[in-house]
């Protein structure tokens, strides 16, 4: 990667050049989404494309972007979450413009791909404009490659701390999916809710949290 990163540091197109280098990592082997080379020292290939990535065309902003769809380490999630951090700010630039898809979202998505704890507020964040019943089995499926504590600890949070009864209701939804055993009783606390639809995905929550056939870490007991 050392001699990649040098021959880009002595051509003019330089950063270009390297991105289409990166894009072609897969024509050999092939790739599917999710599987990385983790074997790549890549300290100085980030440093090269933090320092000499500037805004340009979406096209352009979008290759430098896509340059991790193949890699992973340390220090390519460290700027994958500097760049997503940029999400909403004048800083983020545009990578496709019919949609108004931001470079932030595909920084996500690729630390989604990896699991990063990071980009779990991103995924539930993510779709929101969608129908009630719509958005859990998208969130639900998006949320599959990150640890599950950590997704339900968010969930909790997030229910708890709901203002709005779609919002409670899509928490209580997924907390039924990603909670522990412990979880029932939060899930139970919403039994006796005002709107009825609440109060079914509530106790369909507390079946799914505490029936032993359906909590994993409980099967060993079965």
């Amino acid at each position: 990667m050392a001699l990649v990163v040098n021959r880009a540091k002595a051509r003019q197109d330089g950063l270009k050049w390297l991105c289409e280098r990166l894009d072609r990592l897969s024509s050999t082997r092939g790739w599917r989404r999710g599987e990385y080379y983790t074997h790549i020292h890549t300290a100085e290939l980030i440093d090269y494309l933090e320092s000499h990535y500037e805004a340009g065309s979406p096209e352009q902003n979008w290759s430098v972007a896509d340059a991790f769809r193949q890699i992973d380490s340390p220090t390519v999630r460290g700027l994958l979450r500097k760049w997503g951090s940029r999400h909403g700010s004048p800083q983020d630039p545009l990578v496709r413009e019919n949609d108004q898809r931001q470079m932030s979202n595909m920084c996500y998505e690729e630390l989604r791909d990896r699991g990063d704890e990071s980009a779990i507020g991103y995924t539930l964040d993510e779709r929101a404009d969608e129908k009630d019943d719509i958005y859990v089995i998208i969130a639900a499926d998006l949320l599959r490659p990150f640890p599950t504590k950590a997704v339900a600890e968010q969930i909790r949070l997030r229910l708890t701390t709901a203002t709005t009864t779609s919002e409670t209701l899509r928490m209580l939804a997924l907390l039924g999916r990603f909670g522990e055993t412990v979880d029932a009783e939060l899930a139970s606390r919403f039994q006796d809710h005002h709107d009825d639809l609440v109060a079914n995905v509530a106790y369909e929550a507390m079946l799914r949290l505490s029936d032993p056939m359906l909590v994993p870490d409980r099967w060993r007991e079965i």
